[in-house]
Protein backbone atom coordinates (compact mmCIF):
# COMPACT_ATOMS: atom_id res chain seq x y z
CA UNK A 1 0.00 0.00 0.00
CA UNK A 2 1.49 3.24 -1.10
CA UNK A 3 1.86 5.60 1.92
CA UNK A 4 -1.26 8.39 2.38
CA UNK A 5 0.00 12.41 2.17
CA UNK A 6 -0.81 12.54 5.63
CA UNK A 7 -0.84 9.83 8.44
CA UNK A 8 -4.83 10.44 8.51
CA UNK A 9 -4.77 9.70 4.84
CA UNK A 10 -3.05 6.41 5.47
CA UNK A 11 -4.78 4.95 8.16
CA UNK A 12 -8.65 6.15 6.68
CA UNK A 13 -6.69 3.69 3.88
CA UNK A 14 -5.63 0.93 5.96
CA UNK A 15 -9.40 0.85 7.71
CA UNK A 16 -11.16 1.10 4.54
CA UNK A 17 -9.01 -2.18 3.05
CA UNK A 18 -8.89 -4.03 6.71
CA UNK A 19 -12.86 -3.62 6.49
CA UNK A 20 -13.69 -4.72 3.24
CA UNK A 21 -11.44 -7.97 3.60
CA UNK A 22 -12.48 -8.72 7.04
CA UNK A 23 -16.45 -8.61 5.80
CA UNK A 24 -15.58 -11.09 2.99
CA UNK A 25 -14.02 -13.72 5.76
CA UNK A 26 -10.60 -13.26 4.59
CA UNK A 27 -7.30 -13.32 7.17
CA UNK A 28 -5.31 -9.92 7.05
CA UNK A 29 -1.57 -9.36 7.21
CA UNK A 30 -0.38 -6.21 7.62
CA UNK A 31 3.42 -5.90 7.33
CA UNK A 32 5.49 -2.93 8.09
CA UNK A 33 4.84 0.85 9.30
CA UNK A 34 4.78 1.86 12.68
CA UNK A 35 3.16 0.21 15.72
CA UNK A 36 0.40 3.06 15.45
CA UNK A 37 -0.66 1.42 12.46
CA UNK A 38 -2.78 -1.08 14.86
CA UNK A 39 -5.22 2.44 15.83
CA UNK A 40 -6.24 2.34 11.85
CA UNK A 41 -6.45 -1.53 11.95
CA UNK A 42 -8.89 -1.29 14.78
CA UNK A 43 -10.90 1.60 13.17
CA UNK A 44 -11.36 -1.45 10.13
CA UNK A 45 -13.29 -3.54 12.82
CA UNK A 46 -15.30 -0.14 14.41
CA UNK A 47 -16.45 0.65 10.53
CA UNK A 48 -17.73 -2.94 10.97
CA UNK A 49 -19.29 -2.21 14.49
CA UNK A 50 -17.66 -5.08 15.61
CA UNK A 51 -16.35 -5.18 18.85
CA UNK A 52 -12.94 -6.62 19.10
CA UNK A 53 -9.87 -8.47 21.82
CA UNK A 54 -7.06 -6.91 21.03
CA UNK A 55 -3.54 -8.75 22.18
CA UNK A 56 -0.25 -6.92 21.74
CA UNK A 57 3.04 -8.56 21.71
CA UNK A 58 5.58 -6.07 23.08
CA UNK A 59 8.60 -4.54 25.14
CA UNK A 60 6.81 -2.11 26.13
CA UNK A 61 3.09 -0.81 27.38
CA UNK A 62 1.92 1.60 24.30
CA UNK A 63 -0.33 3.63 26.61
CA UNK A 64 -0.52 6.79 29.34
CA UNK A 65 -2.32 7.01 32.45
CA UNK A 66 -2.49 11.16 30.83
CA UNK A 67 -4.88 11.35 28.39
CA UNK A 68 -3.33 14.63 26.81
CA UNK A 69 -0.12 12.26 25.57
CA UNK A 70 0.90 13.37 22.52
CA UNK A 71 -0.27 10.37 19.76
CA UNK A 72 2.43 7.77 18.45
CA UNK A 73 3.49 4.31 18.31
CA UNK A 74 4.04 4.80 21.89
CA UNK A 75 0.61 5.48 22.66
CA UNK A 76 -1.52 4.26 20.48
CA UNK A 77 -3.93 2.51 23.12
CA UNK A 78 -4.66 5.58 23.92
CA UNK A 79 -7.15 6.38 21.21
CA UNK A 80 -8.49 3.01 21.13
CA UNK A 81 -9.05 2.77 24.92
CA UNK A 82 -10.63 6.17 24.77
CA UNK A 83 -12.20 5.97 21.26
CA UNK A 84 -16.30 6.20 21.04
CA UNK A 85 -18.16 4.80 20.05
CA UNK A 86 -15.75 1.62 21.39
CA UNK A 87 -15.47 -1.62 20.50
CA UNK A 88 -12.86 -2.90 22.51
CA UNK A 89 -13.45 -5.15 24.91
CA UNK A 90 -10.54 -6.94 26.03
CA UNK A 91 -6.74 -5.84 25.46
CA UNK A 92 -3.55 -8.01 26.19
CA UNK A 93 0.02 -7.53 26.23
CA UNK A 94 2.43 -9.92 26.25
CA UNK A 95 5.97 -9.92 26.59
CA UNK A 96 6.35 -6.43 28.37
CA UNK A 97 10.11 -6.01 30.33
CA UNK A 98 8.81 -5.04 33.91
CA UNK A 99 11.76 -2.02 34.08
CA UNK A 100 10.27 -0.24 30.92
CA UNK A 101 6.54 -0.48 32.44
CA UNK A 102 5.24 2.35 34.50
CA UNK A 103 2.97 1.58 38.02
CA UNK A 104 0.60 3.57 35.97
CA UNK A 105 0.85 1.67 33.18
CA UNK A 106 -0.09 -1.23 34.94
CA UNK A 107 -2.45 0.18 37.12
CA UNK A 108 -4.66 1.77 34.21
CA UNK A 109 -4.63 -2.03 33.08
CA UNK A 110 -5.90 -3.11 36.09
CA UNK A 111 -8.87 -0.41 36.40
CA UNK A 112 -9.69 -1.56 32.66
CA UNK A 113 -9.90 -5.51 33.44
CA UNK A 114 -7.30 -5.55 30.81
CA UNK A 115 -4.62 -8.60 31.27
CA UNK A 116 -0.37 -8.71 30.73
CA UNK A 117 1.89 -10.92 31.27
CA UNK A 118 5.91 -10.27 31.66
CA UNK A 119 8.18 -11.32 29.42
CA UNK A 120 10.05 -13.12 32.01
CA UNK A 121 6.33 -15.51 32.43
CA UNK A 122 6.49 -16.26 29.24
CA UNK A 123 10.13 -17.33 28.49
CA UNK A 124 9.64 -19.83 31.63
CA UNK A 125 6.36 -21.21 30.07
CA UNK A 126 5.58 -19.98 26.20
CA UNK A 127 2.26 -21.93 26.71
CA UNK A 128 0.68 -19.54 28.80
CA UNK A 129 0.07 -17.03 26.27
CA UNK A 130 -2.02 -19.61 24.30
CA UNK A 131 -5.50 -18.82 25.56
CA UNK A 132 -4.34 -15.36 25.02
CA UNK A 133 -3.91 -15.73 21.43
CA UNK A 134 -6.88 -17.73 20.94
CA UNK A 135 -8.92 -15.12 22.52
CA UNK A 136 -7.45 -12.63 19.75
CA UNK A 137 -9.48 -11.19 17.02
CA UNK A 138 -6.43 -8.38 16.47
CA UNK A 139 -2.91 -9.16 16.92
CA UNK A 140 -0.22 -6.26 16.80
CA UNK A 141 3.63 -7.32 17.31
CA UNK A 142 6.16 -4.59 17.80
CA UNK A 143 9.31 -6.59 16.31
CA UNK A 144 11.08 -4.45 19.28
CA UNK A 145 9.60 -7.42 21.67
CA UNK A 146 12.79 -9.56 20.45
CA UNK A 147 16.17 -9.34 21.47
CA UNK A 148 18.76 -7.79 19.61
CA UNK A 149 20.67 -10.48 19.11
CA UNK A 150 18.20 -12.36 17.71
CA UNK A 151 16.90 -9.38 15.41
CA UNK A 152 18.44 -6.49 14.64
CA UNK A 153 16.35 -4.66 11.96
CA UNK A 154 14.13 -2.60 14.28
CA UNK A 155 14.97 0.82 16.04
CA UNK A 156 15.90 1.41 19.99
CA UNK A 157 16.68 -2.71 20.18
CA UNK A 158 17.40 -3.79 23.69
CA UNK A 159 19.30 -7.21 24.84
CA UNK A 160 16.21 -8.72 26.42
CA UNK A 161 13.40 -10.01 24.85
CA UNK A 162 12.30 -13.18 22.88
CA UNK A 163 14.13 -15.82 21.01
CA UNK A 164 13.34 -16.16 17.77
CA UNK A 165 12.00 -19.19 18.22
CA UNK A 166 9.63 -18.13 20.83
CA UNK A 167 8.15 -15.68 18.32
CA UNK A 168 7.84 -18.07 15.81
CA UNK A 169 5.88 -20.17 18.53
CA UNK A 170 3.28 -16.99 19.28
CA UNK A 171 2.77 -16.47 15.76
CA UNK A 172 1.85 -20.30 15.30
CA UNK A 173 -0.50 -20.36 18.46
CA UNK A 174 -2.13 -16.67 17.24
CA UNK A 175 -2.31 -18.24 13.60
CA UNK A 176 -4.87 -21.55 15.40
CA UNK A 177 -7.01 -18.96 16.82
CA UNK A 178 -11.00 -19.48 15.33
CA UNK A 179 -11.74 -15.83 15.96
CA UNK A 180 -8.23 -13.97 15.10
CA UNK A 181 -8.83 -12.35 11.44
CA UNK A 182 -5.57 -9.70 11.22
CA UNK A 183 -2.25 -9.80 12.36
CA UNK A 184 0.10 -6.57 12.17
CA UNK A 185 3.78 -7.35 12.30
CA UNK A 186 5.40 -3.52 12.74
CA UNK A 187 9.12 -2.02 13.33
CA UNK A 188 10.70 -3.86 10.50
CA UNK A 189 13.71 -1.06 8.78
CA UNK A 190 15.37 -2.22 5.91
CA UNK A 191 18.18 0.05 6.15
CA UNK A 192 19.32 -1.76 9.30
CA UNK A 193 18.80 -5.09 7.61
CA UNK A 194 22.24 -5.35 5.37
CA UNK A 195 22.31 -9.09 5.45
CA UNK A 196 18.66 -9.94 5.43
CA UNK A 197 18.22 -11.99 8.38
CA UNK A 198 16.07 -9.65 10.04
CA UNK A 199 13.43 -10.12 6.63
CA UNK A 200 14.03 -14.16 6.79
CA UNK A 201 12.77 -14.03 10.22
CA UNK A 202 9.62 -11.83 9.84
CA UNK A 203 9.03 -14.25 6.98
CA UNK A 204 8.90 -17.19 9.47
CA UNK A 205 7.41 -15.54 11.75
CA UNK A 206 4.47 -15.79 8.81
CA UNK A 207 5.45 -18.97 7.84
CA UNK A 208 4.20 -19.84 11.16
CA UNK A 209 1.36 -18.01 11.64
CA UNK A 210 -0.17 -19.17 8.06
CA UNK A 211 1.11 -22.99 9.36
CA UNK A 212 -1.32 -22.24 12.30
CA UNK A 213 -4.37 -20.87 9.86
CA UNK A 214 -3.89 -24.34 8.42
CA UNK A 215 -4.12 -26.09 11.79
CA UNK A 216 -7.35 -24.41 12.98
CA UNK A 217 -9.53 -27.22 14.80
CA UNK A 218 -12.71 -24.76 14.03
CA UNK A 219 -13.53 -26.15 18.20
CA UNK A 220 -14.77 -22.38 18.99
CA UNK A 221 -17.77 -23.68 21.28
CA UNK A 222 -20.18 -20.60 20.91
CA UNK A 223 -21.84 -22.66 18.04
CA UNK A 224 -20.64 -26.21 18.75
CA UNK A 225 -21.25 -26.59 22.27
CA UNK A 226 -22.65 -29.92 22.17
CA UNK A 227 -19.14 -31.18 20.25
CA UNK A 228 -17.39 -30.06 23.62
CA UNK A 229 -17.03 -31.98 26.79
CA UNK A 230 -18.71 -29.74 29.85
CA UNK A 231 -17.52 -29.63 33.02
CA UNK A 232 -19.55 -27.83 35.58
CA UNK A 233 -17.72 -26.67 39.29
CA UNK A 234 -19.63 -25.59 41.96
CA UNK A 235 -18.15 -22.83 43.50
CA UNK A 236 -19.38 -21.38 47.21
CA UNK A 237 -18.10 -17.82 46.70
CA UNK A 238 -20.46 -16.81 43.51
CA UNK A 239 -23.38 -17.67 42.96
CA UNK A 240 -22.82 -19.23 39.48
CA UNK A 241 -21.40 -22.32 38.88
CA UNK A 242 -18.20 -22.08 36.52
CA UNK A 243 -18.65 -23.66 33.73
CA UNK A 244 -15.88 -25.26 31.04
CA UNK A 245 -15.38 -26.93 27.97
CA UNK A 246 -13.24 -29.07 26.33
CA UNK A 247 -12.69 -29.68 22.73
CA UNK A 248 -11.58 -32.93 22.16
CA UNK A 249 -10.59 -31.89 18.66
CA UNK A 250 -8.05 -30.00 20.68
CA UNK A 251 -7.83 -30.40 24.13
CA UNK A 252 -8.41 -26.61 24.26
CA UNK A 253 -10.58 -25.13 27.13
CA UNK A 254 -12.75 -22.50 27.64
CA UNK A 255 -14.69 -20.98 30.92
CA UNK A 256 -18.36 -19.45 30.28
CA UNK A 257 -18.78 -16.45 31.89
CA UNK A 258 -22.58 -15.50 32.88
CA UNK A 259 -23.99 -12.09 31.30
CA UNK A 260 -27.16 -10.16 31.28
CA UNK A 261 -29.97 -11.61 29.11
CA UNK A 262 -30.55 -8.71 27.21
CA UNK A 263 -31.55 -8.63 22.90
CA UNK A 264 -29.20 -5.42 22.60
CA UNK A 265 -25.95 -6.92 24.56
CA UNK A 266 -23.33 -6.53 21.99
CA UNK A 267 -20.59 -8.62 24.03
CA UNK A 268 -22.33 -12.41 23.78
CA UNK A 269 -19.48 -13.59 21.62
CA UNK A 270 -16.97 -12.57 24.27
CA UNK A 271 -18.57 -15.17 27.18
CA UNK A 272 -16.75 -17.74 26.13
CA UNK A 273 -13.01 -17.15 27.20
CA UNK A 274 -10.25 -19.65 26.20
CA UNK A 275 -8.79 -20.75 29.26
CA UNK A 276 -5.80 -23.74 30.23
CA UNK A 277 -6.84 -27.43 31.98
CA UNK A 278 -4.78 -24.85 34.85
CA UNK A 279 -7.50 -23.22 35.35
CA UNK A 280 -10.05 -25.62 35.62
CA UNK A 281 -7.93 -27.90 38.37
CA UNK A 282 -7.15 -23.91 40.44
CA UNK A 283 -11.89 -23.91 39.86
CA UNK A 284 -11.77 -27.32 41.13
CA UNK A 285 -9.48 -26.50 44.34
CA UNK A 286 -11.87 -23.54 44.88
CA UNK A 287 -10.13 -21.00 43.26
CA UNK A 288 -11.55 -18.55 40.95
CA UNK A 289 -9.72 -18.21 37.97
CA UNK A 290 -8.86 -14.40 37.42
CA UNK A 291 -10.06 -14.30 33.98
CA UNK A 292 -13.32 -15.62 35.16
CA UNK A 293 -13.47 -12.25 37.24
CA UNK A 294 -12.71 -9.54 34.88
CA UNK A 295 -14.67 -11.06 32.37
CA UNK A 296 -17.66 -11.49 34.37
CA UNK A 297 -16.84 -7.28 35.56
CA UNK A 298 -16.86 -6.33 32.02
CA UNK A 299 -19.77 -8.34 30.83
CA UNK A 300 -21.76 -7.19 33.77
Amino acid sequence: MIQGNSVEDTYTAVSEVVKDLVSKGKFVIILGGSQDLTYANYLGYQKLEQTVNLVSIDNKIDISADEKTHFSCESFLNKIVLHQPNYLFNFSQLGYQGYYAKKSQLKLLEDLYFEYLRLGELQGNISLSEPYLRNADILSVDLKAIRKSEFASANNLGPNGFFANEICQLMNYAGMSDKLSSVGIYEYNSELDSDGLGAELVAQMVFFLIKGYYLRKGDYPSALKSDNIKYVVHHDEIDHNLIFYKSPKSDRWWLEVPYPPRNDFKFERHHLVPCSYEDYQNAMNENIPDIWWKTYRKLN
